[in-house]
């Protein structure tokens, strides 16, 4: 059955049944009723000229929507809660979403490393913006694990997440194994020589990687320089 044809109220706790009364659940029988286009029915003296059902299920979604939207003006703009990844996370592990964007939302290392392991059970997720929030080290370590088995992503934005020499290190190691990801960005992240080098021996093995952006690191211009034409190989 296609979801999106069920009638409005047919999530709540009294799904439509053409033959009874939705109020007194009595039969409909001999034109003593009428069905409307939500699927419930009614006899003409139970009809209190709404579907009471209908209603019920409509006040709870307002007031669900509304309950969020002040909560988050009390927690201000771009502030994720652990309640607020493991309810993103909850839709995230989906096999539709292609496209996911939490830059600035102060994830910190814990929600980092949270998210990098959703990426193990995701299998759809092609684009992931995470720029400035804060994942360190640790958290660039957990998205280069993921990145040796995940075959799926194709643009990771790392950009401004203080992931540092170790967190760059493992990245560019990662890259051994990964041979789908075409786009990785790790501007201003601390990064220095050793890890310029690292991604310049890697690129001479990856040839998936077409961009990696590396502005605003401590990595020599000769380095970027040889980095620039190798990727222009891939």
């Amino acid at each position: 059955m296609d979801l999106l044809q069920l009638p409005t109220g047919y999530s709540t706790a009294h799904p439509p049944c053409p033959e009874l009364c939705d109020s007194c659940g009595g039969s409909l029988v001999d034109n003593n009723g009428i069905v409307f286009v939500c699927g419930h029915s009614y006899h003409i003296g139970c009809y209190d000229k709404k579907c009471n059902h209908c209603v019920e299920f409509y006040k709870k979604g307002i007031h669900k929507n509304v309950k969020k939207f002040l909560t988050r003006i009390k927690k201000g703009e771009n502030t994720l809660t652990k309640e607020d990844l493991d309810e993103a996370l909850a839709n995230y592990n989906n096999t539709i979403l292609t496209y996911l964007d939490l830059w600035s939302n102060n994830l910190g290392i814990e929600g980092g490393i949270e998210l990098a392991k959703s990426l193990y059970k995701n299998n759809s997720l092609t684009y992931l913006i995470l720029n400035n929030n804060q994942i360190g080290s640790e958290g660039g370590k957990a998205f280069a694990k993921v990145l040796e088995e995940n075959i799926t992503l194709k643009s990771l934005a790392l950009d401004c997440n203080q992931i540092g020499n170790e967190g760059g290190k493992e990245l560019a190691k990662a890259l051994y194994k990964n041979n789908t990801l075409t786009s990785l960005d790790l501007c201003d992240n601390e990064l220095n020589n050793k890890d310029g080098k690292a991604f310049e021996k890697i690129l001479g093995k990856n040839t998936t990687l077409i961009s990696l952006y590396l502005d605003n690191n401590r990595i020599n211009e000769s380095i970027i320089n040889r980095i620039v034409i190798l990727l222009t190989k891939n």
